[in-house]
Formats: C-alpha cells, structure tokens, sequence
C-alpha cells in the first residue's frame, strides 16, 4: 500500500474504508473514514447477533403478547413421541460436534470427519439450545387453498363424507372445490380434528405472524409495507421485553447515525468515549476507537470514496466476465474499451 501511495507524492487525504492496512501507513496522510461503510459494519454486525437471538418467526396473540407462541429457536409444544430414535442421534451428534468444537477442532475438519457441509456444521455450534432448535420446523410447509375452510370441514368431516362437503362448499361460497384435494386434506388432518376440540384449533390460529427480517428493517430505519410497519409499532415495547437487545441496537444505531449524518463532533465523541455493557455494542466502539481520529474526520470533512467504490464495482463485474482466464493486459484493454464506448 505505501508502495502504491509513492506514485502520488500530492497525494494529502485519503478516504477509505476502516482496513487495518491502512492504519500503518507512513506520511503525513489525513485520513477520514468512509461514513457509508461506518454504518455497513455497524449494521452488519448488528444483524448477526439479532439472527443467533431472535427466532426466524414471532407468532403474536391478537388477544395479547403475554400469549404469543414462537417458532424455531424458543418455546415449542410437542410430546414425548416426538423424541423419535432418529431426533436423539441428531440431537446427540450436534452435542459432539459442539464438544469438539470447543476442543479447537476447525470448521474445515468437523465438516471433513461427518461428511457435511461447513455452513450446517456452522449452524450446529452456532445453536445456543439443541434440544429445541434441532427440530425440524414444518411450520413453512406450501400452504392448501383450504385452509381458510379447514374449521369447517373439521366440523362437517364427522357426519358427513367428502363429495357431501364438496357440494356444501361449492354452493355456499360459490366456487369450484376439487373431491381429491378434500379427501386429502381430511386424511391429512383428521387425526388433528379428531384429538382436539374445534375451538381450540381456533383459539390457536388468533395469531399475528411477524417475520424476524421485517423487525430488522424497522428497527435500522429501512423500507417496510405499512401493515408490518403497523404491527411492530403496536407490539415493539412487548417485543422488547422479551428480547432487550432490540432495544439497545435501535437507540444506539438512531443516535450514531444521527450523530454522522449531522456532523456532530461532539456527538460522535460522546458516543466513541462511552463504557456499553452490550458485548457487541462495545466491541464496535473499540474498534472506533482504534481508528479514532478517521471517525472523527468523517464528521469534519465532506469527502467520501462512493465515485472509487462505484468504479471498483464496475471493474469486478468486467473481471467476472472474464472468468479468470485473461491476463492483466487484456484486463486494461477491457476496461478501457468500456469505458470509451459504454
């Protein structure tokens, strides 16, 4: 890199991302760190705490949030039988790659020694409760267009036979129902229709469903449709009751966006000097603080390196292309080619 910078001995300023080699570079360089990669990485690491903390998908009770159900990572209602021989093995490997894991075994090798993929055995050391979230969730399974009707077929399926329901469907709701996809449906579900009372498959469906995804956006301030938009607001300090650190990753990525977006000096100190007792909170802030009179120009001054990124992007797409077959001469002649005629 100093090597690079000699060629450009006017060279006074440099705005660029927070890369450690840049930190040891000789000269009397003034340097500003790039205010969109600042939030980037913020938001980035941010993101990858609330996936390891929050489940996939919150089930919201209409009637209340002391109510809600959860899906994926926390309270699952299930009985013993489904602790099969098959879900033991799993959950009794997951231990022991988990077991190794913490003896140093690399990724690499765990995924080597069990014949996986290195993202699943990622997925199974990253998993905080193995009992619960080792189990398979069916709860994104392709929907039936009965299942708006299914209260009501539960109903009828006792007293009468599939082409009677089929022909009662037909002329109260005026539209055309298929015999085979209800005799389907009622063998697939009969065994739920007959253990539980109607109501109470009822009660349970007065749920609102809220996506962990849309929760990110809200909370970073990101495009979302109204009616998530809605639900969050109405039930966001509920939800933060139960999972704190939205909270805390909302007031602090609002304050020091604010705070970089309006050039606040002494905002952006304030922020950089203080003690967070979140671990990930804090972590970001050191390394703040390591870069800290980059950060602290990033206020001051209007520079930023967004024309060079776009560049950079266009110049990797003209590489990919290329397949890394060509030499770094027929690279230059692309490049240039591109830039004079498109």
């Amino acid at each position: 890199m100093s090597n690079i910078l000699k060629k450009f001995p006017n060279l006074k300023i440099i705005s660029r991302d927070r890369g450690v080699q840049y930190r040891s570079l000789s000269g009397s360089y003034q340097h500003i760190a790039d205010r969109f990669h600042l939030l980037t990485n913020l938001t980035e690491t941010m993101i990858t705490e609330l996936k390891k903390n929050i489940p996939r998908e919150i089930k919201i009770s209409i009637d209340g949030f002391s109510k809600y159900e959860e899906t994926k990572n926390n309270t699952i209602e299930f009985s013993n039988n489904s602790f099969t021989i098959k879900y033991k093995e799993k959950l009794n490997l997951i231990l022991e790659i988990k077991e190794k894991s913490l003896k140093g075994f690399s990724t690499r090798k765990l995924a080597t020694e069990y014949n996986f993929d290195r993202k699943t055995i990622k997925k199974y050391i990253d998993m905080v409760n193995p009992n619960i979230d080792s189990i398979y969730d069916a709860s994104n399974r392709k929907n039936s267009y009965l299942d708006p009707f299914k209260f009501e077929i539960s109903e009828l399926c006792n007293n009468l036979p599939a082409s009677k329901i089929k022909l009662y469907l037909e002329e109260k709701y005026n539209r055309d129902f298929s015999l085979n996809t209800i005799n389907y449906f009622i063998r697939k579900h009969r065994l739920r229709f007959k253990d539980r009372n109607v109501e109470k498959i009822k009660s349970k469906q007065n749920f609102i469903k809220l996506y962990r995804s849309r929760l990110i956006k809200y909370i970073f301030g990101w495009k979302i449709n109204n009616e998530d938009k809605n639900i969050i607001e109405q039930y966001f300090n509920n939800i933060c009751d139960k999972y704190i650190i939205l909270k805390e990753y909302k007031e602090f990525y609002y304050n020091f966006k604010k705070a970089l977006v309006n050039r606040d000096v002494e905002e952006i100190i304030d922020i950089i000097k203080s003690n967070y007792k979140n671990k990930v909170i804090d972590k970001y802030v050191r390394g703040l603080n390591n870069d800290f009179q980059a950060v602290i120009n990033a206020t001051k001054y209007n520079y930023s390196n967004g024309c060079v990124e776009g560049n950079i992007n266009k110049l990797k797409k003209i590489k990919r292309d290329m397949y890394g077959r060509a030499h770094i001469q027929l690279l230059k002649n692309k490049v240039i080619y591109q830039s004079l005629y498109f």
